[in-house]
This record gives structure tokens, C-alpha cells and sequence, in this order.
């Protein structure tokens, strides 16, 4: 091969590998950051869930949202709920939106309607923190500050350490449902002894 080939082939194959890596570099993801000016009802957000009909749910301070990419409708106890504080969200196998309304209990959205549990149904306690629903064992793990509830068929199955008082909270803040065995993941919080 003649020198001047060489040379020519190099500058050209840098050339390609400049013009690739510059356009690597080139390319710009945005995002958009969305808040009370474009129809959330708080900044403070707690949850985000997405559900199979492709609606985003979002669970703030001051309510649920629900956001279809373009616009936003907010859920609050004016409608139904029985707290605004929406901490967490999960959807069952019928398509029901689950809420952990923190400070008061749970919320099923069947689409239309709230219907609404407490510790007057069962519930463990109405400080929920986390709600998620088990397929495998088709019911609703609920976790709040002084325990947690299992929800399957309207029947709570609740769990609660007798040795947790006002003073200190034994927080349930998520589940792991692995084969067989839940875990539950908790926080103490030592500072309130």
C-alpha cells in the first residue's frame, strides 16, 4: 500500500470516528419539571405510580394527581378521599388504585369511587406509610408506624409489636415479596425513646 493511501485512509477513518463521537455528544435528552403552576397540587410529592392503563398517579401533600401527559386531575377529600396526604400508591389485580392516606388509613379507587378503611376496619394503625399489593398472595401489604395490616377479601389481618408505644415508632417504610416469605423493611426511630 502506498504511503499516501495510508495517510489518505487515516485522516479519513478520524475523521468518521470525530464526526460519530461528536454527534454522541451532540445529542440532548430534555425533561420537563412540573409544579403547582402546571396543575400539581403540591411541590412536596411522596409517590409516583404508573398504572396499566398507562396513567401516571402522583401522590402529594395536598392530594392524588392524575396525569395522562398532557393534563392533570386532582383527587382530594372533596371527592372522596379521606386525607390528602397521599404517601404511597399501588393498583390490585381488578385495576383498583390503592392509597396509603397518611394520618388516614387507605383508599380504594375502583375509577369512580373512594371507598376508605381505617383502624376502625382493622387497620393496624392510620398512619400508613407504604401500601403494596401482593399478586402472589393476592392481598395488600400495608405498612404504617406501629406495624403492618394484610388486606385480602375486606378481612384485615393485622401484626403489631406490643412493646411499641406512643414514644417510640417502629416505622414499616417498604416490602420485599420474594417466593414464599414477605420481608419487611423497617426503621426505629430511637430518637422519640
Amino acid at each position: 500500500m502506498k504511503p499516501s493511501l495510508i495517510i489518505r485512509s487515516a485522516v479519513i477513518l478520524l475523521t468518521v470516528i470525530i464526526a460519530i463521537s461528536n454527534n454522541c455528544i451532540a445529542q440532548y435528552h430534555y425533561t420537563k419539571n412540573f409544579t403547582i403552576d402546571d396543575g400539581l397540587p403540591s411541590n412536596s410529592i411522596q409517590a409516583i405510580y404508573k398504572d396499566t392503563r398507562g396513567y401516571f398517579w402522583i401522590g402529594t401533600e395536598a392530594g392524588l394527581c392524575r396525569f395522562d401527559g398532557i393534563n392533570f386531575k386532582i383527587f382530594t377529600q372533596k371527592d372522596g378521599l379521606p386525607g390528602n396526604r397521599i404517601w404511597s400508591i399501588t393498583e390490585d389485580s381488578d385495576g383498583n388504585l390503592w392509597l396509603a392516606c397518611y394520618g388516614n388509613g387507605i383508599s380504594k379507587f375502583d375509577g369512580q369511587t373512594f371507598s376508605n378503611y381505617s383502624s376502625k376496619d382493622g387497620l393496624v394503625n392510620d398512619n400508613v406509610r407504604k401500601i403494596e399489593y401482593s399478586a402472589k398472595h393476592n392481598g395488600l401489604l400495608i405498612g404504617t408506624e406501629f406495624g403492618f395490616s394484610f388486606l385480602q377479601d375486606t378481612v384485615f389481618t393485622s401484626f403489631q409489636d406490643t412493646s411499641i408505644t406512643k414514644r417510640s415508632l417502629l416505622q414499616v417504610t417498604d416490602f420485599l415479596d420474594c417466593d414464599s416469605t414477605i420481608y419487611m423493611l423497617t426503621y426505629l426511630d430511637s430518637r422519640r425513646f
